[in-house]
């Protein structure tokens, strides 16, 4: 045969061959043609394409005797390839049967589980009760405060990209606490040496202002307002809810631009949630001005209630500027911040040795998240902390409980297991009837979460960061969900591992003194663990409470009765220059002088505990020094003439500030005692000068004062100085007035303020002993929800004891009754109670007492005036714990006093 012919003979064979197996195909079952029917095909084919015998047959046979040996692998293939299908589905159907059989098995035991511990315990409504409120407090405490924590620390801040996003902060190298603001030309700096280096894709700058705005029936004072560049809100990674942000065009060179963006809050409240807001004309600080969108509520800052945004483009030669902008920065997403940090190091380096007053400054990168926090971080972990405390208190005491009624049930628990009961199912029962209870403690702590939430929100204002981010949501519920289950599991372990390790034929036969024999040394344990835990957070709040008192004790330089103010921001382009600001000034404290009531008056740069005060600090040279050194500086204060004696701040040496310290006369200056102190030692500073600016501008100090804390009592007294503000004017300053009522004073100042300029309204009025008190607010806050949680602690150890001594009489009943029988008396009986109960309390005040010793380094930074090994805090810890102890004891020591020795002896 030719090679033509072979290769027709070919195609014939396999065309007849792949016909014959398609058709076979549909005999076999349908899971086999899905899964190999490709390839019974390519079999096929491959047959047809290379026969055994294809050298002998002619074509015609060779397609016969293919397709002959098809059918035959068919005919026996095909029965067997559905048997075995069939014993599959079988198997599976089987298989799938047994398994809802156990499922539905399982189900049916589990509901049964339920009923009976529900019905059991609906036996014991006293039993249930107690049980309940005890899981209820601290699953309720637990979850308020983690609504806290969650808010706070935990919830997504709102920008794009978190994590990529960090604040830059410019302070002394090793003391991150001395930080200062950037200049503008900073930004310039780090935009060059930075930018496109390590990760860091941008940076944008913004700095606190104030504007006025007109057009109502009243001016109203937006003070707080950011002036930004134009990649901020791209920087940030916000967008707005209505209309648009800044773009580079919106931003003009050396002044503010003509639009604004507007928050949520300010959108709603005085433009009644206006839809074509965007594009309407304001008046600010008697400018027209674009609205060009509105950011949403929730725009993360570090201060809060931020109104309005305008863009402005820094002037570098603006000295005004130097040390007021903060600076953003943005990584490339995933970036290594410890790359992006070793960046800006190496650039702050070289940026800051271009100014003597920064020398010996650094930069760091803070994470976003950490700047909307702030300080509240460990106040909140210490708050949750204790209030996990409260929850392992609360879970020892369900534990000892559910020990106590495991032992009456002892019997049962042994008939059961006798009669065949498995220790799966007898575990089972046990932790239904424990989770019962932790689910129905959870319900009620929810619903005392609810309520304490509304509390401890009503007293963190203005105390927490990021209170509009706390609320009771579903992670927050899922936490609740959570520690109930937990705590149902760990609590219901005691009877189980009781019920589990018990002799079957002991339990039997026990009679009521031998039921639960071992088990003191399991209760004993439970109530020392709670004393512990109640000693360690009772001694923490001494000791706060401690630290508060030596706080409030401290003098803060001032008197602040009596005193009240209000903050005014002078308007840029109304007030253009010094002369204008301090003859606006002048008229109104001429003008409030000659108010009947108003004892004094005086304006100032920056109150002391004013938390909305810019701090400025200054290096200064000494007589006889060739240069500055900028690792020593002092606050700066500008003044006026009164302010000091409204303050009532002593005069120590030489003469106060005068009106006719005015711009005209020599530069003067009053100093504080301390900045005497550091600089002149115990020579007399009067009639001597310093200089700042870098020794351009000299100051005679003409008096001494007393020193002031400027930022709380807690803080240490730095060196400060003090010049006459017609030397030395601001246009935002703070002016304060000594009345009767404080309150009234303040509404005099505001008066005033719009009878000289009705265009200029405050920015916001104060009692300074509301700011004094303000101060120590947060450390006042904790210290009572400490004070509070170590209540409940005691409470509950209190009622660890109680229970633990009356199960033990009731236990005891016939070991009583034979004592009392042969000679003991009601006192010895009372006096044995005492003993098992006061030993019991002593070794867990022991080891609470240890715990805060050893815990003492780390708890002391947090205090102030006391160590927290004080001995009156540990003294009356030990007074309190050994007192309740005592209370919670005497009431089973007096009913086993009362027991009738017949009675207890017939029990069985």
């Amino acid at each position: 045969m030719t090679s033509t012919g072979r290769r027709r003979s070919s195609a014939k064979r396999q065309s007849t061959a792949e016909w014959l197996g398609r058709w076979l195909l549909h005999l076999y079952p349908r899971r086999l043609r899905q899964a190999y029917g490709d390839e019974m095909i390519a079999m096929a084919r491959d047959l047809a394409e290379h026969p055994e015998d294809a050298s002998r047959a002619p074509g015609w046979r060779s397609s016969a005797l293919l397709c002959c040996r098809l059918l035959i692998d068919a005919a026996t293939a095909v029965p067997r390839a559905h048997w075995w299908e069939s014993r599959r589905t079988a198997r599976r159907e089987s298989t799938r049967c047994l398994q809802i059989r156990r499922t539905e098995t399982s189900m049916t035991t589990l509901r049964h589980d339920v009923r009976v511990a529900l019905r059991r315990l609906s036996t014991s409504p006293g039993f249930t009760l107690v049980a309940a409120l005890t899981m209820a407090l601290g699953i309720g405490a637990n979850t308020a405060i983690f609504s806290v924590v969650y808010g706070v620390l935990m919830r997504p801040v709102g920008v794009e990209d978190p994590d990529g996003l960090a604040a830059l902060s410019a302070h002394r190298a090793g003391t991150p606490g001395e930080q200062v603001g950037f200049w503008p030309a900073h930004l310039e700096w780090f935009e060059e040496a930075a930018v496109g280096r390590g990760g860091i894709q941008a940076l944008a700058s913004y700095l606190y202002d104030s504007v006025t705005l007109h057009g109502g029936d009243q001016p109203i004072e937006l003070g707080s307002a950011l002036m930004v560049d134009g990649r901020f809100f791209d920087v940030l990674g916000v967008d707005a809810v209505v209309g648009r942000t800044f773009t580079e065009s919106d931003v003009v060179v050396g002044r503010r631009g003509s639009v604004c963006v507007i928050s949520e809050a300010l959108w709603r409240g005085r433009f009644a949630a206006d839809p074509t807001i965007a594009g309407r004309v304001l008046n600010l600080d008697g400018e027209p001005v674009t609205v060009v969108g509105v950011m949403p509520s929730d725009v993360p800052l570090p201060q809060t209630g931020i109104q309005l945004w305008m863009p402005q483009g820094w002037d570098t030669s603006d000295v005004r500027l130097s040390g007021r902008l903060s600076l953003l920065v943005r990584t490339v997403p995933g970036n290594s911040p410890e790359v992006a940090q070793s960046v800006l190091e190496t650039a702050g380096a070289e940026i800051f040795a271009r100014s003597a007053r920064l020398e010996g400054y650094t930069v760091s990168m803070i994470p976003f998240r950490d700047t909307l926090v702030g300080s509240a971080r460990p106040g909140i972990l210490a708050t949750a902390g204790a209030v996990g405390l409260i929850l392992l208190v609360a879970c020892a005491n369900m534990a000892s409980l559910l020990l106590s009624r495991a032992v009456v049930r002892e019997r049962e628990i042994a008939t059961r297991r006798a009669l065949g009961a498995s220790r799966g199912q007898l575990t089972t029962q046990l932790l239904s009837e424990s989770l019962a209870l932790a689910v129905l403690g959870g319900l009620l702590g929810v619903g005392l979460a609810f309520a304490l939430h509304r509390v401890l929100l009503g007293l963190a204002g203005g105390l927490v960061p990021r209170l509009a981010d706390v609320r009771l949501d579903e992670p927050v519920l899922a936490f609740a969900a959570a520690a109930s289950v937990v705590t149902g599991v760990l609590f219901g372990l005691a009877p189980v591992g009781f019920a589990m390790t018990r002799n079957l034929a002991g339990a039997m036969r026990a009679h009521g003194s031998q039921t639960g024999a071992g088990l003191p040394r399991v209760r004993q344990l439970l109530v020392v663990s709670q004393v512990a835990v109640a000693v360690v957070l009772v001694t923490a709040a001494a000791l706060f409470l401690r630290s508060l008192s030596e706080l409030d004790a401290v003098d803060p330089g001032f008197h602040g009765a009596g005193v009240g103010g209000a903050r005014i921001y002078l308007d840029d382009t109304a007030y253009p220059d010094d002369a204008h600001e301090f003859t606006y000034f002048e008229q109104i404290l001429e003008r409030l002088r000659a108010t009947p009531g108003i004892v004094s008056a005086g304006a100032t740069s920056g109150l002391p505990m004013d938390p909305q005060t810019i701090d400025y600090d200054l290096p200064y040279t000494l007589p006889g020094e060739a240069s500055e050194d900028a690792s020593r500086q002092a606050h700066f204060r500008t003044v006026s003439p009164g302010y000091l004696e409204t303050l009532d701040v002593p005069l120590l040496r030489g003469r106060p500030l005068r009106a006719s310290d005015r711009a005209d006369s020599e530069s003067v200056a009053v100093i504080n005692a301390t900045f005497a102190r550091i600089a002149w030692g115990d020579a007399d500073p009067v009639g001597d000068s310093f200089a700042i600016y870098g020794g351009r501008r000299a100051l005679r100090v003409v008096g001494v004062v007393g020193d002031v804390r400027f930022h709380g009592p807690g803080q240490e007294t730095r060196p400060a100085f003090f010049v006459p503000y017609g030397q030395m004017t601001y246009g935002a300053m703070t002016v304060v007035v000594r009345a009767a009522d404080p309150y009234a004073a303040a509404d005099a100042v505001a008066a005033a303020a719009l009878e000289i300029d009705a265009r200029q309204p405050v920015h916001s009025t104060f009692a300074l002993a509301d700011l004094e008190h303000g101060a120590i607010a947060s450390e006042r806050f904790y210290s009572r929800l400490l004070l509070a949680f170590a209540a409940v602690a005691l409470l509950l150890a209190g009622a660890g004891i109680y229970s633990v001594l009356a199960f033990w009489i009731g236990e005891s009943r016939r070991e009583l009754g034979i004592r009392m029988a042969v000679g003991a008396d009601a006192g010895t009986i009372v006096s044995l109670v005492l003993r098992r109960s006061l030993g019991t309390t002593a070794i867990g005040l022991g080891l609470g007492l240890a715990t805060v010793v050893a815990g003492a380094r780390a708890l002391e930074p947090y205090l102030f005036g006391v160590r927290a090994t004080d001995a009156l805090a540990l003294g009356g810890v030990v007074v309190v714990l050994a007192a309740i102890a005592l209370a919670a004891s005497m009431v089973p020591a007096l009913r086993a006093a009362r027991l009738d020795p017949v009675t207890a002896l017939r029990l069985d």
